[in-house]
């Protein structure tokens, strides 16, 4: 990591700290032990102004210099220097052999006085103050720590608790109860708290996960809108939060308590077990049945997208602790709250009655709100729909079941009140994903098996089956281009035009074919795939073919595929599929669907070229 309004930087990163902060082109701070004492390293631009030569000389003045250099901008000073926490000093005038548990310099800092038997905890001053409020107003309603001694120079001292750490599912099970309780128990007049996390953290160390940080921060806080925000909450609930002393689970650390979403405390114990390693679908379990068991309710929707506010919270959190292999250990955790969100989403579409499927160990593959989802499990997939169209669905699914060229999913369970299938898996691997690892051979051998295979589909048995004739397909164009971003009325003309003109030999299409919808086994090509029926209808066959080989061409557009290797797909497509008529209408059915296309990605961030040369090809 560089910055070059930092030339101290790498001297930071080269300590070995507990703690790292880092504002890009403004400082570096880190928390770190020089021998027995605490003490903090930062880093300011040189030149620009005289932070550095301030702090080093107040901390020479009272004997805390342990290093300054001027010329990369760098000082260690010790803890007591910290001009944000002024307490520092004052605390360990009071207690001097108190030893150093947790020092985050400018934010907080927190040792143990065994002789006198308190935590010390030191914040800013008027992050103490809150503290001390939320610590009032909370501490009545559950077993803590009594606090002992404030003053206004930001130290709160509690009692040392006889106990331990939590630790295993007992420990779990008898806090989920204490929490229950607590938030069950008549809100105290105290701040509500929120906690809806930021991508700054995140943006700050890894600028290229900054776009999705920040979609996750957006996303979350849709989820969590309007969420009741009436119950006492701890507001940082996590395992090393609760002692476990005589009497049983003592939650410490209210600094966060005040009023909110029950299920920010259930979240936020989840999202530290996740980012400890513990698996998604456990994280979590034993707490909620001690919750449940004492009498508190739990929704899904919004524990799952609290988890997601969580981890995302703890984004930054390996690059501040200095893990080894943070840089991939922090897009973990992005992964991990994206999953969740997504699964929160999927539980809250009431218009799916099989929305409680979304359970936390299952990935949404897709979700259309208020029409569908697809869930990946462990066996398979789950696949939800509302139900007035979960019968012609499951007919479509069952109908393909016996084709040989390309292997669909066969129909594990169907639960027609639930609007649910549970479906076979049929490949680990889309052929967008797969492409750029196969050989040629295997790349044309792979194609020409998925035209045969468009072949076999058409000549299914079409009854019962929709309509999707030129209509229904300038229907779809309009949807695409409903929000108006591009001038597509010339293009839409000649489209229609095309269309209109002829018609070629029909058949069952799959309608919405494209090779994310082609899966191939995780290694080899044998057998391939065919997934997503939904749309079967019956329609001209060019209607397919023209789909697949205008994906090709978006694939190049997009720089997923070789032009070169693009064009065998497309010959070897050709090959598979056959002569005859079918392929006077490809043409025409080619541009209706470069001018859908480029409708979907003029909405997308980042592919408004694409969509602009799909529309320039129309013709």
């Amino acid at each position: 990591m560089h910055d070059p309004a930092l030339p101290g930087l790498g001297t930071i990163l080269g300590l070995e700290s507990s703690y790292l902060r880092y504002k890009p082109g403004t400082s570096a701070v880190a928390g770190l032990r020089v021998g027995d004492r605490a003490a903090q390293a930062v880093a300011y631009p040189v030149g620009v102004h005289e932070k550095l030569a301030g702090l080093a000389r107040r901390a020479r003045a009272t004997g805390d210099l342990i290093r300054v250099d001027h010329g990369l901008g760098v000082a260690i000073v010790a803890a007591p220097a910290d001009r944000d926490l002024p307490g520092i000093r004052a605390a360990l005038e009071r207690h001097p052999d108190a030893e150093t548990l947790v020092y985050k310099p400018g934010r907080r800092w927190v040792a143990r006085c065994v002789a006198c038997r308190v935590i010390v905890k030191v914040h800013t001053p008027e992050r103490a103050a809150e503290a001390l409020r939320a610590h009032d107003a909370v501490g009545p309603l559950l077993p803590t720590a009594e606090v002992v001694f404030r003053d206004p120079q930001g130290v709160v001292e509690t009692r040392l608790l006889d106990g331990r750490p939590a630790r295993g599912d007992a420990d779990a099970r008898a806090t989920g109860a204490v929490i229950a309780r607590l938030h069950a128990a008549p809100a105290p007049i105290a701040d509500v708290r929120d906690h809806l996390p930021g991508a700054d953290g995140i943006a700050a160390i890894l600028p290229d996960l900054a776009p999705r940080a920040e979609r996750l921060a957006r996303g979350i806080a849709s989820a969590l809108a309007g969420r009741p925000m009436t119950a006492p909450i701890h507001g940082d609930l996590s395992a090393d939060q609760v002692i476990v002393a005589p009497g049983g689970a003592h939650l410490i650390d209210l600094d966060r308590a005040g009023v909110g979403d029950p299920m920010a405390d259930l979240g936020s114990w989840a999202a530290d077990e996740i980012s400890r390693g513990v698996p998604r679908a456990s994280a979590g379990a034993a707490l909620r049945e001690g919750y449940a068991r004492a009498g508190g309710t739990v929704d899904e929707a919004a524990l799952y997208a609290q988890t997601a506010a969580g981890l995302l919270r703890r984004g930054a959190e390996p690059f501040r602790r200095r893990d080894e292999g943070w840089r991939g250990e922090c897009a973990r955790l992005l992964d991990e709250a994206q999953a969740l969100l997504a699964l929160a989403g999927v539980r809250s579409d009431t218009a799916l009655p099989g929305a409680s499927e979304a359970v936390a160990e299952a990935e949404v593959v897709a979700h259309r709100p208020g029409r569908r989802a697809v869930l990946r499990t462990a066996d398979g997939f789950v696949k939800l729909t509302r139900r007035s169209r979960f019968s012609g669905v499951a007919d479509r699914a069952e109908r393909v079941t016996a084709l040989r060229t390309l292997r669909s999913p066969r129909v594990l369970a169907r639960d027609d009140r639930a609007a649910t299938l549970r479906l076979s898996a049929v490949g680990a691997r889309t052929l967008l994903e797969a492409g750029p690892t196969l050989s040629e051979a295997d790349l044309r051998a792979v194609w020409t098996r998925v035209g045969e295979g468009i072949a076999e589909l058409s000549d299914l048995d079409p009854a019962g089956l929709p309509e999707h004739g030129v209509a229904e397909e300038l229907g779809a164009i309009e949807r695409a281009h409903a929000h108006g971003l591009l001038d597509v009325a010339a293009a839409y003309e000649r489209v229609a035009a095309g269309l209109i003109r002829a018609a070629g030999p029909r058949g069952v299409l799959h309608r919405d074919l494209h090779d994310k919808q082609i899966l191939l086994p995780a290694d080899g090509i044998d057998p391939i795939g065919l997934i997503d029926v939904d749309t079967l209808a019956i329609g001209e066959k060019a209607l397919d073919a023209a789909n697949l080989l205008v994906h090709l061409e978006l694939r190049e557009l997009q720089g997923l595929m070789p032009g070169e290797r693009a064009r065998a797909a497309a010959e070897a497509l050709r090959r598979g599929l056959g002569g005859g008529s079918v392929w006077d209408r490809v043409p025409a059915y080619a541009d209706a669907t470069r001018l859908r296309l480029a409708g979907v990605y003029a909405a997308r961030d980042g592919w408004g070229e694409v969509a602009a040369t799909l529309l320039a090809r129309v013709g």
